[in-house]
């Protein structure tokens, strides 16, 4: 939980991961530090996409989330996104592709 916590999730964000995807409790400290600080200071997303779909967490960084969020990111420095690009909607989308 104390890692949880030192990413910036509030208690109450970190039960709700947890009622969502248990297993996030299993996962070692670094990975998953590792897998929030890609998506948050990397990808500039908000922490709340990691409090939404915890299920990210379990996913591989190197087959799944790095590959895929390459993509979005090149799409969006394109403009290929549109307007979509900026709205939090879309951010939070990005599950669909991981």
């Amino acid at each position: 939980m104390e890692t949880f916590i030192g990413l910036g999730f509030s208690r109450d964000e970190f039960v709700m991961m947890v009622k969502c995807f248990p297993q996030c409790i299993g996962y070692s400290a670094e990975m998953v530090k590792k897998k929030t600080e890609f998506v948050v200071k990397k990808m500039n997303w908000p922490l709340k996409v990691m409090t939404l779909f915890p299920q990210v967490l379990g996913y591989s960084m190197e087959k799944r989330i790095v590959p895929r969020c390459k993509v979005i990111k090149a799409l969006m420095s394109k403009g290929s996104l549109g307007s979509e690009a900026n709205s939090l909607q879309w951010r939070l989308s990005w599950h669909v592709l991981i």
